[in-house]
């Protein structure tokens, strides 16, 4: 699908005159550049005031070859956009899903699943959907997004129960995520899905925190924690398979707030009081 920007809340900020029409209607968005196919598009800030989007793309449908993470940017409130940038190039392994983080110091983190173990058959079955498999990479720009580290990183996903009653055993990981990281109290925290039976089901939520990422600019030195501590992620038995999506915000009071879907005809809801090492 293309992507229509509606960033209602952004434009508004700005100051959308009450004579245009009216920006809560997505027809009256700008179009977002893409190879094609389009998915997660999310917007910062940047330093100078730009506008910087990251998004997954490709050439045919969502999951097909091709698909990788991009960034374009924008300096007139979302009306044009930059040509596309790669943050990973489109090749024989997927790369999708990506999330920015801005930091105090400008610089923006994009965090993605990337096939890196090469994952394209499972059993008897060839060239299967590979863009929930392998690594959790991040890459970093120092210019507002005209260009990327040209070195990827790998988040350290320990294996957990989850990942063990997999169809790889363990050996390769499922999972993405959806939403935009967050920041609260100097830390960082970003959400995603593991998945115990490929391509979605018997899913929960993970998050990975780290309190330096936000002021250490040697990605080397990054600390990573992998939460909730234990070997069993954010799930509740009541209420079904896929339990999957989980998207934070930090509330005044200290405390994170997570919502995720479900397949039994409603969200739910969780909070965490310590920073996400346990949840209601």
């Amino acid at each position: 699908m293309n992507a229509l920007i509606g960033l209602t809340s952004l434009l508004m900020g700005m100051g959308a005159s009450a004579s245009q029409s009216d920006v809560r209607n997505i027809r009256t968005g700008f179009e977002i550049p893409s190879a094609g196919y389009c998915d997660q598009p999310y917007v910062v800030i940047t330093a100078d005031g730009g506008w910087l989007c990251t998004m997954t793309t490709g050439p045919g449908l969502e999951g097909e070859g091709g698909q990788h993470v991009v960034s374009t940017t924008s300096r007139d409130y979302g009306k044009t956009w930059t040509p596309l940038v790669d943050i990973e190039p489109a090749g024989e392994l997927e790369a999708s899903w990506a999330m920015p983080l801005s930091t105090p110091g400008g610089r923006v983190y994009a965090f993605y699943v990337y096939n890196g173990d090469r994952i394209h058959t499972l059993g008897e079955r060839e060239h299967i959907r590979a863009d929930t498999l392998g690594w959790y990479c991040y890459r970093y720009t120092d210019d507002g997004g005209k260009t990327w580290s040209e070195r990827r990183y790998r988040l350290p996903m320990r294996v957990t129960t989850v990942d063990r009653s997999n169809d790889w055993g363990g050996e390769v990981q499922i999972f993405w995520g959806i939403g935009k990281p967050i920041t609260f109290n100097g830390s960082a925290m970003l959400a995603f899905t593991k998945i115990g039976k490929y391509m979605l089901e018997e899913s929960e939520g993970w998050f990975f925190r780290s309190d330096n990422v936000l002021s250490e600019s040697d990605p080397e030195k990054h600390e990573w924690e992998l939460v909730p501590e234990g070997d069993h992620g954010l799930r509740n038995p009541e209420f079904g398979s896929i339990q999957s999506e989980q998207n934070i915000v930090p509330m005044n009071d200290g405390g994170i707030y997570c919502m995720y879907r479900t397949t039994t005809g409603y969200p739910c809801h969780a909070y965490s009081r310590d920073g996400g090492r346990s949840w209601t």
